[in-house]
């Protein structure tokens, strides 16, 4: 698990310092709340569906698979629900805010995928 925290804060500070760069280079004009605010958001959302996650594996496969299924469905209306909010209440960085979050949606979800493979493939060996 404390890999794991740390693997995210590294990925966190890469997707921050990606968005910092897109704002210095003159990408997007997105206050700091939107280009900073979705790696903290994904960073707490991440570590807290592994640790559910985690909790769930011990016992029955099916339990995980529901979990896991469960999980999935929860961050993406979630994620969606952010997305919606922040785009109907501030159109002005709509777009950009969309780009930089699809971004750091998509570098999360691998890192998670990467992380679930190898914690699965180490025990099956």
């Amino acid at each position: 698990m404390n890999r794991y925290i740390l693997t995210m804060l590294l990925i966190s500070a890469l997707c921050a310092g990606l968005a910092y760069f897109g704002l210095q280079a003159g990408y997007h004009e997105l206050p700091t709340a939107f280009w900073l605010g979705p790696p903290l958001f994904f960073l707490l959302t991440s570590v807290l569906i592994h640790f559910f996650l985690m909790n769930s594996v011990s016992g029955r496969p099916q339990r995980f698979v529901n979990m896991f299924i469960g999980m999935l469905s929860l961050k993406m209306f979630l994620h969606l629900i952010v997305i919606l909010a922040v785009a109907f209440s501030f159109k002005k960085y709509a777009v950009p805010f969309i780009i930089v979050y699809a971004l750091n949606y998509l570098i999360f979800t691998v890192a998670e995928t990467v992380s679930l493979f190898r914690l699965f493939y180490k025990k099956s060996s």
